[in-house]
Order: C-alpha cells, then sequence, then structure tokens
C-alpha cells in the first residue's frame, strides 16, 4: 500500500489529538496540511512522519495510532515526538503485543 498525503495527515492528527489530551489543552490544525508539511515541516520530522504512517500501514496496523502516541506522551512527557516514536528499541511496542 502507498502512503497518501491523506494516510500522513491522518496519523499527524492523531498525533496532535494524543498531544492534546496529555497536556489538556486544544490543539488546531493547519487548514492546508498539504502546505504546512512541505513549507513548515522541518526534514527530519518529514521523514518520520512518512515512515511512522508506513509502520501503522503496514506492521503496526492492528495498533491504534491515538493509543500509541499516547502511551508516548504518558511514558515519554513533552520529550516524546515522531522521532522517539519509531525508535528500533522502542519500549511502546511492547506494550501492545
Amino acid at each position: 500500500m502507498s502512503i497518501t498525503e491523506d494516510h500522513i495527515e491522518k496519523i499527524y492528527i492523531k498525533f496532535r489529538e494524543a498531544q492534546a489530551d496529555y497536556f489538556s489543552r486544544g490543539y488546531r490544525l493547519p487548514k492546508n496540511f498539504k502546505n504546512h508539511f512541505n513549507n513548515k515541516f522541518k526534514e527530519q520530522n518529514k521523514k518520520k512522519l512518512i515512515k511512522i504512517t508506513g509502520f501503522f500501514l503496514t506492521k503496526w496496523q492492528n495498533i491504534d495510532p491515538y493509543l500509541y502516541f499516547r502511551c508516548g506522551f504518558d511514558l515519554f512527557g513533552k520529550n516524546f515526538s515522531f522521532v522517539l516514536a519509531i525508535l528500533s528499541n522502542n519500549p511502546l511496542i511492547g506494550l501492545f503485543k
């Protein structure tokens, strides 16, 4: 399955929802995600978001992205990010086995 911008946007929204719930605050989404993704994201974050989207579409397809991100925030707090979310020694995956 190929990764589309729609898939990437859905995963980004789940990340922002989990982040907002962890910090007990609201969140805003960009009006034009494609423009925001291409012009505002750091290159490292783009690559990691694309990679984690691919994981959720393939080998992690039975894992709810919101719950995954929420667990990440519960474990790592404000330091949790896309970069930390896909580490090879990721302790979060053990929670979902």
